[in-house]
């Protein structure tokens, strides 16, 4: 472009040259500059005329041009070429995104930044009812109205999927996940899960039937037991044999009444009822059964924060969960141990905490403590018995609590097991208000 603008200043001074030798011959410089004058203009007036042809028809050839319009039409030539290289490549990237969208085996829908619909596969058309000619640029809660998809959408660089019966059939269970590429927009992946669900509904079922199947009848093994143990003519090597059918009845009690916990909470819906529980009532339940079990072997503890007063939701689950962590803290802690039960204040939520210095949990295994069956005493020596389901069910009262379960362990150290309410979930009394006799 510089050289452009050298060659223009010499047209330039071409003409003032000119006007000079005329001024030097004949006297008279004007007239021979403004003939000057009027060429250049018209050169430019012309080369115009040339760009504004292109500029309507800009699949022509670029204009040819010299001075700065060679200037400009090599610019322009440049640009050109880079965009239709951009095109190109703009072009192949979307050609490549509908082949993967069409390969793609379950329905695929591609959103803008405002959550409308821009593209989908044909599996999205057939599953979800789409139609590409009224739906496209529709926004998608508008399309799949469901509150739980609607927040996914909006946060879609959260971890998580929701499921959704299908606008086409509502008996058909879809799950849906997304991902923010990064280009602002949002990509939906579909899967229809409705044969999953019915397989987990049959094993559920099966559960269900086969725990209250073996209710009654473990009872009544229960109770035999009990009263041969109690008599004094069994032979002592006998006695050993039944006291262990005995034990493993009452695990096996256990792991029924666990299992049938698990598929009541598993079918009660997200949402724990909001009921007033008391703190103090909770840890006085939790305290009466320690001392009817444990009997003082093991020293225990309890602290409540002054000013947390109740909670919100179901007293039956929460006593539920809140034993099962207490129950694990007694088994795993040696005599003579000590057991820490604390409800305290944590960030304007509450959290109910069972700390003991027991065995402790192998850090490998802790990720999997909430697992059903899974028992992490069966890895540890001298470990008491279990039913691998407590956890599960603690994981599923606070689910329905909107809490989460923590835990932090040490192997010779001990455990800390950590529920953490939200604020509402959590009553407080305030400051300079005495307590009434019902908290």
């Amino acid at each position: 472009m510089k050289w452009a603008w050298i060659k223009e200043i010499a047209w330039f001074l071409a003409g003032l040259l000119l006007a000079l030798l005329g001024w030097a011959f004949w006297g008279h410089p004007v007239p021979i500059f403004l003939v000057w004058a009027i060429l250049l203009l018209g050169r430019h007036y012309r080369q115009l005329a040339h760009w504004l042809a292109w500029l309507g028809e800009p699949e022509r050839e670029i204009p040819e041009g010299t001075g700065i319009w060679g200037g400009v039409a090599h610019a322009v030539r440049w640009r050109v070429r880079a965009w239709r290289v951009a095109r190109f490549e703009s072009q192949t990237r979307f050609d490549l995104d509908q082949a993967l969208l069409a390969a793609w085996p379950d329905p695929v829908l591609i959103l803008d930044h405002l959550g409308r619909l821009e593209r989908f596969n044909a599996r999205a058309e057939e599953l979800l009812g789409l139609d590409p000619q009224q739906d496209i640029g529709q926004f998608v809660g508008n399309l799949l109205r469901n509150p739980s998809l609607l927040r996914l959408i909006q946060m879609p660089h959260e971890q998580g999927s929701v499921e959704i019966p299908s606008p086409r059939n509502e008996e058909q269970i879809l799950e849906i996940a997304v991902a923010a590429p990064g280009s602002g927009g949002t990509i939906m992946w579909v899967r229809d899960v409705s044969e999953h669900k019915q397989a987990e509904q049959r094993a559920r079922d099966l559960v269900a039937n086969a725990s209250h199947e073996l209710k009654t009848p473990l009872t009544v093994l229960s109770g035999y037991l009990e009263m041969l143990l109690d008599e004094g003519t069994i032979h002592p090597e006998h006695q050993k044999i039944l006291a262990e059918m005995q034990r493993e009845t009452e695990r096996m009690k256990t792991l029924v009444l666990h299992s049938l916990e698990l598929m009541r909470l598993e079918t009660s819906g997200d949402r724990a009822p909001d009921e007033r529980v008391p703190i103090q009532a909770i840890m006085d339940r939790l305290k009466q059964r320690i001392d009817l079990l444990d009997r003082g072997r093991r020293e225990v503890t309890f602290a409540v924060t002054p000013l947390l007063v109740a909670i919100r939701g179901s007293d039956t689950e929460l006593t539920s969960a809140f034993w099962n962590l207490v129950d694990n803290a007694l088994k795993f802690t040696q005599p003579g141990g000590h057991i820490s039960i604390v409800w305290q204040e944590d960030g304007g939520g509450g959290v109910f905490r069972v700390t003991d210095d027991g065995i402790g949990i192998p850090p490998q295994r802790v990720s999997r403590i909430t697992e059903r069956f899974y028992r992490v005493n069966a890895y540890l020596d001298g470990g008491a018995a279990g039913s691998g389901l407590g956890l599960a069910i603690v994981q599923n009262v606070l689910k329905r609590h909107q809490a989460r379960l923590d835990c932090q362990s040490q192997m010779g150290v001990g455990s800390t097991f950590s529920c953490l309410f939200p604020p509402e979930r959590v009553e407080w009394r305030p400051e300079g208000v005495p307590e009434s006799p019902g908290d």
